[in-house]
Formats: C-alpha cells, structure tokens, sequence
C-alpha cells in the first residue's frame, strides 16, 4: 500500500486552506462552507489545536525570541507619531480612521469606525501588541456578519480596514461595541 505524507488533520493551516477555497467570498457555496465548517468542528474538536509556538529569532526590541502569528491579518503599518512625542502612533491611527469615517467613507461603514471615538491607547503588554498589528480577516467578517454586510459590502469593509489601516485592537474594540 503506497501512503503519502501528509499534515494531521489538525492542522490549523490546512483547515484555513480549505475553508478559504470554499468560502463563498472566495467563489464557494455557502452550503459547502457550512458543511466544511461542521466537519472541522467534529474531526478536529471545537477548535483546532493550537500550534506549538514557532519562535523565528529574536523580537525587534532585541529583547528575547517571539512568537510567530499564524493568523490572516490585514497589512498593518504605525504612522510615526507627533514630531513632539505627544501622540502615540496608536493615537495618531486611531484618529486618522476616525477622519476617514467623518469625510471618506459611506454611512454603513463609518457607523462601526465611529466606535473607535473612546479608544484610548493602553499600555499592557498584551494590549500593546494588539495595537501593533492589523486587525485579523476573522475579526473583519465578525464585525461585518454582526452589522448585517452582503458580499458586496463585506468586500468593501475589508478594503477599507486594508487602506487605513485598523489595528487589532480597533477591530476588538468594534466588535465589543456591537455586542454591547
């Protein structure tokens, strides 16, 4: 019997594939993503087992190793704060998207970045990290299901979290909001 290797069916990687081929943005069924779905959930457990942590040398800082995210997130970039130290580039983000909510963007989109008046930046190790990288596509499609989004406007609210862009913790900080 010939065997071919392959990943466990555990594999977080392998399950975003194949939803991903089969999601309906992606030209998939809606049937089928829900099918697949249920069947990641009952081979694989509620969720999948995370990986073990993939450490790929030292952090930025210089400070030790860190953790690689596995997760689809946004492309994500700070802006350089105030010449005079004031403003955080957090803050400086978290303006600018509110701008862009004011003047830029149609009123089913500003509505959920109009959330962000009341973020503040905040200085926990956890809740730095969240703001120094994007939001994750999973977070984008929660705020987009909450909000009632068709395809079409789905699409578009990804583009525009790619084009300011949203941190992950705006995207947390949204979704908190609508729950709310």
């Amino acid at each position: 019997m010939t065997r071919i290797a392959t990943l466990p069916v555990t594999d977080n990687a392998m399950w975003r594939k194949l939803l991903a081929k089969v999601h309906p943005d992606a030209g998939g069924e809606h049937e089928l993503f829900i099918w697949a779905s249920s069947v990641k959930d009952h081979v694989a457990g509620d969720r999948i087992e995370p990986k073990a942590p993939t450490y790929t040398g030292q952090s930025r800082s210089g400070a030790g190793p860190y953790e690689r995210d596995d997760v689809d997130r946004i492309p994500f970039w700070m802006p350089d704060p105030v010449a005079d130290g004031l403003i955080s580039g957090f803050q400086v983000l978290t303006d600018k998207v509110i701008g862009i909510a004011c003047m830029e963007v149609e009123p089913e989109f500003a509505e959920p970045l109009l959330l962000l008046q009341d973020c503040e930046e905040m200085f926990s190790p956890q809740m730095q990290r969240r703001q120094t990288r994007g939001a994750s596509y999973k977070q984008l499609a929660a705020i987009a299901h909450n909000l009632g989004f068709d395809k079409p406007q789905r699409v578009r609210w990804y583009r525009i979290a790619e084009s300011v862009p949203l941190a992950d913790r705006h995207a947390g900080h949204i979704l908190g909001r609508i729950d709310d």
